[in-house]
């Protein structure tokens, strides 16, 4: 009984389906099992974009940062963060009654220049006028030589000194309308419209020269920044186009600006694009996808790829038909394909359809 299903066992391979393929004289006929239902393809070169992945901040396309050029208390804050201002508005008010007391001398000096210039005038007409007298007495020969020079010498100082007070009233002007400039900086005023993003002083605070009081963002336009490692210097240029998602929501955005240089620590560089769309704001996250120069990529389609716990890899067929499990290195997805880096060659061909039923050394039976 025993021997009876021993040969039963031993006889069992012999009766699955398959095909045999012989080795060899003097070798052992090799049995193999048939893999129906699958399709292969072969792997091939395809042209596709570059396509660069990052991360990117969304901002506004015009930030402005406010300060004041004068220093002095704050009397007043008109707005608040959120508050939507136009061109022009008062943002927030600096005590100027110290400025005010420079505007007043400064017209009080307009007044004694004007003064000053009214007397340098007249006294310049009274000196020309005399000055006639003199030169048709000195062509009569009733004057002396000495006469006559000394009057021209009167006439010519005169002239100068109303050339002088002319120029001392203009400075007079110069220095008032310097005066009420300088005051007009007590009132600080947005630099266009936008929405105030951030309030960094209140009422009674002091103010100096340069320290930022408050920010306005012009919302009406947003710029997507963000930074690509060095070695796609050259593939991006201004112009290319841009994918994207920010809050699962899809945005296309254009590049306007690249920065050439590369930043020494951490070896990336900056592009900007443009980016239009409802519910952007400064500070949104963005997936960024950047479309950049074309590239040649052997590709094979993506179901060929099997993956197997950490391994990854695609069954290649030979030319007696047998299937083998080659363990392969992918890239990025093209469509329904997907880029091989290592393992596979130009005209490999690949078990592209039923793959996950496939195995090591199966002999693929009526394959398309």
């Amino acid at each position: 009984m025993k021997r009876f299903l021993l040969t039963i066992i031993l006889a069992a391979p012999l009766l699955i389906g398959g095909c045999s393929e012989k080795t060899g004289p003097g070798q052992t006929e090799v049995q193999r099992m048939t893999i129906t239902g699958v399709e292969t393809a072969v792997a091939g070169f395809k042209t596709f974009p570059e396509s660069i992945e990052a991360a990117g901040t969304v901002k506004a396309a015009a930030i402005g940062v406010v300060s004041t050029k004068v220093m002095g208390t704050v009397t007043s804050v008109l707005v608040s963060e959120g508050q939507r201002v136009k061109k022009g508005q008062t943002l927030l008010t600096i005590e100027d009654s110290d400025i005010a007391q420079k505007v007043k001398a400064a017209e009080s000096s307009i007044k004694e220049a004007s003064f000053a210039l009214e007397g340098a005038r007249k006294h310049s007409e009274l000196t020309e006028a005399t000055y006639q007298r003199y030169a048709r007495l000195f062509e009569a020969n009733a004057i002396s030589r000495q006469e006559f020079e000394n009057m021209t010498l009167q006439r010519d100082t005169a002239a100068l000194n109303l050339s002088a007070m002319e120029e001392s009233l203009k400075r007079a002007k110069a220095g008032a309308e310097e005066a009420r400039v300088y005051r007009g900086y007590a009132k600080v005023v947005s630099p266009f419209s936008g929405v105030v993003s951030e309030k960094k002083i209140e009422r009674g605070s002091m103010a100096a020269p340069g320290t930022p009081l408050i920010v306005i963002e012009d919302d009406s336009a947003f710029v997507l920044e963000t930074t690509l490692d060095g070695r796609h210097a050259g593939l991006v240029k201004p112009g290319a186009e841009i994918t994207a998602i920010i809050n699962d929501n899809k945005y296309q955005a254009k590049v306007i600006e690249v920065i050439p240089s590369i930043d020494a620590a951490t070896r990336t560089f900056l592009i900007k694009a443009s980016i239009k769309g409802e519910g952007l704001r400064t500070g949104l996250y963005a997936k960024v996808t950047v479309q950049g120069a074309e590239r040649k990529a052997l590709v094979v389609p993506s179901r060929a790829v099997v993956t197997k716990g950490q391994l990854t890899g695609v069954y290649t067929v030979d030319e007696k038909n047998v299937a083998s499990y080659t363990l392969v290195r992918t890239g990025g997805a093209y469509g329904d394909d997907i880029e091989v880096i290592s393992g596979l060659k130009e005209g490999d061909r690949v078990i592209s359809k039923g793959a996950e039923a496939a195995f090591d050394g199966g002999f693929l039976g009526g394959v398309k």
